[in-house]
C-alpha cells in the first residue's frame, strides 16, 4: 500500500497516500482476492471518475520502477471492473501489465463479453517479442484456468484458441510451451 500509494502520488498529486495506509487493517483479515478488490475500490475512490484519465495515471505510477509484481494486481483488477468499455485501451494496458505482473485473469471479461474482438488482440499478442506477452495470449485465454474465471463458451468449443495455441506451440520458451500443454 505505502509502495502503490507513493508511485501513484508522485504522478497524481491529490492522490492521498494516508488514505491507502489506512486500508490496512481493514484488509488483514481478507483473503487476496478481497484483498484486491478493496484497494481496486480504493483506487476508483481517488483517482479521476474518467476512465482514460485514470489509466493514464495508474500506468505511469508503473514507469517509475517501485511497483510491479503482486502490487499490480489492483490494477488490472481496476482495468477488468471499468475498462469494458474502452476495450482497446484496456487490452493494451493489460498487455503492459502483463509483463511486470499477469493479466491472465484480468483478460477474462473482455473475452467473456468480446470474444471475437479479443481473441483476435491475443493472437495478435502470441506472435509478441516479449514472452510474458505471449503467454498471456495462452494463459488469458486458456477455458479452465485454475483460480480464473472459467471460459464456458471456450470449454464447450475451444476451437476458437486454436490460432493462439498454434502460434505458440513451438515458441523458443519453456515457459510459454507449458502455457500451451496447459491450455490444452
Amino acid at each position: 500500500l505505502e509502495r502503490m500509494g507513493k508511485a501513484i502520488g508522485e504522478v497524481y498529486s491529490k492522490f492521498d497516500v494516508r488514505a491507502m495506509r489506512k486500508l490496512l487493517p481493514s484488509l488483514e483479515d481478507l483473503e487476496m482476492k478481497l484483498r484486491v478488490q478493496t484497494i481496486r475500490d480504493e483506487l476508483k475512490r481517488q483517482l479521476p471518475s474518467d476512465y482514460k484519465e485514470a489509466l493514464t495515471i495508474l500506468l505511469a505510477s508503473v514507469q517509475s520502477g517501485k511497483i510491479n509484481g503482486f502490487d499490480l494486481w489492483p490494477y488490472t483488477e481496476y482495468v477488468q471492473t471499468y475498462g469494458l468499455e474502452d476495450r482497446k485501451k484496456s487490452l493494451n494496458a493489460l498487455k503492459f501489465l502483463t509483463q511486470l505482473f499477469t493479466a491472465e485473469f484480468a483478460v477474462r471479461p473482455f473475452l467473456r463479453l468480446y470474444p471475437a474482438e479479443t481473441l483476435q488482440y491475443l493472437e495478435r499478442c502470441s506472435k509478441d517479442q516479449d514472452v510474458h506477452v505471449r503467454r498471456w495470449a495462452s494463459e488469458g485465454s486458456r477455458p479452465r484456468l485454475p483460480w480464473g474465471e472459467r471460459l464456458q463458451d471456450f470449454v464447450r468449443d475451444p476451437s476458437p484458441t486454436l490460432p493462439i495455441l498454434e502460434a505458440l506451440k513451438f515458441d523458443p520458451e519453456l515457459y510459454v510451451r507449458k502455457s500451451v500443454a496447459n491450455h490444452l
